[in-house]
C-alpha cells in the first residue's frame, strides 16, 4: 500500500500491506492503545519519487529514488532543454555546483569554436558557453555581460540560458547573524551591491528599447529578471531567508519601478498596435496579433 501526496511528481510514502497486519476488525474491538499500533520490526520508511525516470520513454510515470541517481545524470535530467537547433549548446546550461565542475568547463565552448551558432557572433558565443561555467560567478558574468551588451536578449535560447542563471539555487547555508538560511550567490549579489547594479542596468535597456517594439522579446526577459527580483522586497521572502534582501532599502523598490516601467511601455506598445490593426491586413493583423498576445502576458505578470 502506498500513500500518494496528490502530486503526479509528489512524494509517495510506502507502508505495509493492511492486510498481512492483524488488527481488530471492528472498531468496538479496540479496547487497548496497541490494538491499533503496528510497526514491523524490520521495515525501513522511505520516499520515492514518481516521474520520468532516466532512460524511461518520455511521458512515462514510473517511481524511482532520485538520490541513487549519480550527480552529473541527475544535473542533465533537470535541467532545462534547448531546442534541436541548438543542442550542441546544451552542456552551457548545465551547472553541477561547486567540487563537480570539470576544471577544463569553461574552455569548451572556446576550443570548438565551429560550434557556433549563426545567431550568435563570436563574443556572443563565448558569453552564452561561459556564463554557467563556475556557480559562484554566474550573476556577475550576467552582469558584465548586460552592461556591455554581449548578449542578444531578444533570442529564445538566451532566455532559457539566463532563467538557470537567476533561478539557480545552489549553496543553502544557516545565516550567521539569525534564524534562516539563506543562497550563497544571492547573498554575495545582496553584499557587493549587485541588486542596484542589476537594476540600473535593466533601466538603461529598457531606456533603449522604449522607441522600438520590434524588440519585444527583450522586454519580455527583463521583465521576468525585473518582476523576480522584485519579490526580495516582500517581508515574509526576506524574513524565510534570514536577511537575504538588500540592505539597501533602494534596491527592492528599483527593480518594482523597473517592473512596473517595463509593464507601461508594453501597455504603449499594445496601443499602438491597437490601432495598426484598424488597417492592417489578414497577414500582418496575424503578425500583429500575435505580439499583442506577447505583450498582454508581460503586463499581467508583471503589475
Amino acid at each position: 500500500m502506498r500513500e500518494n501526496t496528490g502530486d503526479a511528481f509528489g512524494l509517495e510514502v510506502y507502508i505495509p500491506n493492511p492486510s498481512k497486519i492483524k488488527m481488530p476488525s471492528n472498531v468496538e474491538n479496540i479496547r487497548d492503545p496497541m490494538d491499533v499500533v503496528y510497526y514491523p520490526p524490520d521495515f525501513t520508511p522511505h520516499l520515492i519519487w514518481k516521474g520520468a525516470k532516466l532512460g524511461t520513454p518520455i511521458g512515462k510515470q514510473v517511481m524511482f529514488d532520485p538520490q541513487s541517481i549519480p550527480e552529473p545524470m541527475k544535473v542533465t535530467h533537470f535541467t532545462a532543454s534547448l531546442p534541436r537547433q541548438a543542442k550542441q549548446l546544451q552542456y552551457a546550461l548545465e551547472q553541477p555546483g561547486n567540487g563537480l565542475v570539470k576544471k577544463e568547463r569553461s574552455n569548451i565552448g572556446i576550443a570548438n569554436p565551429q560550434a557556433k551558432p549563426t545567431w550568435l557572433n563570436t563574443p556572443a558565443y563565448e558569453a552564452f558557453v561561459t556564463l554557467r561555467a563556475y556557480p559562484l560567478q554566474q550573476m556577475r558574468k550576467l552582469l558584465c555581460y548586460l552592461h556591455d551588451d554581449t548578449l542578444p536578449l531578444g533570442q529564445s535560447q538566451v532566455h532559457t540560458l539566463v532563467r538557470q542563471v537567476i533561478y539557480h539555487i545552489g549553496e543553502i547555508k544557516a545565516n550567521p547573524i539569525g534564524v534562516g538560511v539563506h543562497l550563497e550567490w544571492k547573498r554575495d549579489m545582496a553584499e557587493s551591491g549587485g541588486f542596484e547594479v542589476l537594476a540600473s542596468e535593466i533601466r538603461r535597456i529598457m531606456e533603449e528599447i522604449r522607441d522600438a517594439p520590434q524588440r519585444y522579446m527583450e522586454l519580455l526577459l527583463l521583465g521576468e529578471i525585473s518582476s523576480y527580483f522584485a519579490a526580495f522586497d516582500n517581508p515574509l521572502i526576506c524574513s524565510f531567508w534570514g536577511g537575504l534582501a538588500p540592505t539597501s532599502s533602494s534596491s527592492p523598490n528599483a527593480h518594482h519601478m523597473n517592473s512596473r516601467h517595463l509593464a507601461m511601455i508594453a501597455i504603449e506598445w499594445a496601443d499602438a498596435l491597437d490601432v495598426e490593426l484598424k488597417e492592417a491586413d489578414s497577414r500582418q493583423l496575424q503578425q500583429t496579433s500575435l505580439l499583442t498576445q506577447h505583450l498582454s502576458s508581460q503586463i499581467h505578470a508583471m503589475q
